[in-house]
């Protein structure tokens, strides 16, 4: 458990007991050990071009590897998709 005023990283924010904003768009909560991402805007572009758009297939892999990395980083017991 941190102290309200740690120091944290340039990217994390303690935002209330014992929870944690993570600059890559997610919250970790350090007691219960879970982890919410929001609003990830998975399969987009797939969908986008699906629908005659044309746009990079650039997005689903950098979600990816956000998710991945803050999988590895918090080893959290349960992770919570939010949104789309």
């Amino acid at each position: 458990m941190r102290a309200p005023g740690s120091v944290f990283p340039k990217n994390k924010a303690l935002v209330a007991d014992n929870v944690v904003l993570d600059g890559r768009l997610a919250l970790y909560h350090e007691r219960d050990r879970w982890l919410a991402i929001a609003d990830l805007h998975f399969g987009y572009e797939l969908s986008r071009r699906a629908a005659g758009w044309l746009l990079p297939l650039w997005g689903m892999e950098s979600i990816a590897t956000r998710i991945f990395q803050l999988l590895d980083e918090y080893r959290p017991a349960q992770l919570i998709i939010l949104g789309d």
